[in-house]
């Protein structure tokens, strides 16, 4: 098993942490509390300036070139940013609920492990994610950034679940408040309210705080 690498990392906007099912994924990036929610923004304006952040004097210090779809035009530089998609989301709520987690944390900035090594979240705060309805929004943007859904249906990995006992998911876990699944007038979601597994579903054009993922990795 590859040495993890923990590395710190300030962003100005945001937090940038990592959630990944690369088999070749080396590094994790943690920020601190303070770097947390300073910008609010529309889903696909955060899609784009986090893609850009690989960018030639941009927040990563490379010199990527991107394509009209966010992917890189150039060689690999093995690191990947991206707006959190709703299934990385899902995944760190997942975590905070195990074993291994801190499921207490309800509405004040902290980790989801208790400590220093988790993701850091503040459900106070709601956090626009990359999950939108089918393909009509974010047409523009290659598909490995964003989860594109169906009619109130969720994904396998999201925390979401559809409330039936075919597919429960997390739906209300410690005592978040489910909302509605995504639809074609309110076409993208919005986690973490009431508790890290609320969620909503909002208007295109409505702005709101969101996170970047970075991936580090070999041939991403």
């Amino acid at each position: 098993m590859k040495k993890l690498k923990i590395v710190s990392f300030v962003m100005i906007t945001t937090i940038i942490t990592i959630v990944s099912s690369f088999s070749t994924v080396e590094a994790a990036l943690q920020a601190n509390p303070n770097t947390q929610y300073k910008d609010i923004k529309t889903g696909e304006t955060w899609a784009r300036e986090f893609r850009e952040m690989e960018q030639s004097g941009q927040g990563m210090g490379l010199s990527e070139t991107l394509n009209d779809d966010l992917t890189a035009s150039s060689g690999s530089n093995n690191i990947d940013v991206h707006m959190m998609r709703s299934t990385e989301y899902g995944a760190i709520a997942i975590l905070s609920a195990s074993g291994y987690g801190n499921p207490s944390n309800d509405n004040a900035i902290t980790s989801t492990t208790g400590n220093k090594t988790g993701v850091m979240l503040n459900t106070a705060h709601r956090e626009m994610v990359a999950g939108v309805y089918e393909s009509r929004y974010f047409t523009k943007i290659n598909a490995k950034y964003y989860d594109a859904y169906g009619d109130r249906l969720a994904k396998a990995g999201d925390a979401l679940g559809n409330a039936t006992d075919i597919n429960p998911g997390c739906r209300g876990w410690h005592l978040a408040t489910p909302g509605s699944l995504v639809v074609a007038n309110e076409p993208i979601l919005v986690r973490g309210i009431s508790g890290i597994f609320g969620y909503t579903t909002q208007y295109y054009s409505q702005e709101y705080y969101s996170r970047g993922v970075a991936v580090c990795g070999k041939g991403i």
